[in-house]
This record gives C-alpha cells, sequence and structure tokens, in this order.
C-alpha cells in the first residue's frame, strides 16, 4: 500500500535540492558545499533517533525523562512566545 505522506516528502525534497540548492550552487564560488550542506542536513536529525536505538533502553529511558522534563517548561514557553508573536502584533 502506497503511504502518500511518503510521496509527498520526497517531492518537498526534490524540490528543495534540484530547485534551490543546485541554482544556488551554481550561482556560488562554493557550489560543492550546498549539496553536502544538504546531506548533512537531511541526515543529522536520522542520527538522534538510530544514536539512540543503538544504545539500547537504558540510554533512551534516561533520555525520555529528560527530553519529558525540558517539555514540561518549553511547551508553555512556547505558547507565549506565540501569542506574543501572532496576536500582539
Amino acid at each position: 500500500m502506497v503511504n502518500f505522506r511518503d510521496l509527498t516528502w520526497y517531492q518537498v525534497l526534490t524540490f528543495l535540492f534540484f530547485g534551490l540548492t543546485i541554482p544556488l550552487a551554481l550561482s556560488s564560488p562554493l557550489a560543492p558545499a550546498y549539496p553536502a550542506m544538504f546531506a548533512l542536513g537531511i541526515t543529522l536529525p536520522l542520527l538522534g533517533p538510530a544514536g539512540l536505538l543503538a544504545a539500547g533502553a537504558k540510554a533512551v529511558k534516561g533520555y525520555l525523562t529528560g527530553a519529558r522534563r525540558l517539555d514540561r517548561w518549553l511547551r508553555p514557553a512556547a505558547g507565549v512566545n506565540d501569542s506574543l508573536t501572532y496576536w500582539l502584533l
């Protein structure tokens, strides 16, 4: 069965790479750096969960405990930021 969200994700990545990254690289003296930065930007978010899976259950438990503690403070702060940014403009 086809997951249509996956197809949409690939279309967005294709546009970002061929529609933005390659034209920027062609007009820049640092041409090889743009595709490399794109590859790192795509790969780095996957390395965190992959590292947690490789570390095992104890590391994941400690990570999730810290993430919950951070989430307790971060969500209200993000809500206040959202309110100030979009409601009071």
